[in-house]
């Protein structure tokens, strides 16, 4: 029979939180990333192209993060 014994110590429980902190900042970084690129994309854009999406040059950040905000 085979037993296992998990003791956590205060070590632990730091490293397990900085990598938590580690991974929630990469979390953090790519969701930001993407939305820049989407912003690059629309700016890319001509003002018809933008106008059929129905927002204008300088809505373009608005547009992006509209989840997040109310304006």
């Amino acid at each position: 029979m085979a037993t296992a014994t998990t003791n956590t110590t205060a070590l632990d429980r730091e490293t397990s939180g900085i990598w938590d902190a580690i991974a929630r900042a990469f979390t953090n970084y790519a969701r930001a990333r993407s939305r820049t690129d989407r912003i690059e994309a629309l700016q890319k854009l001509s003002d018809a192209q933008l106008a059929k999406l129905g927002i204008t040059r300088d809505e373009i950040p608005v547009y992006v993060f509209r989840d997040h905000f109310y304006i």
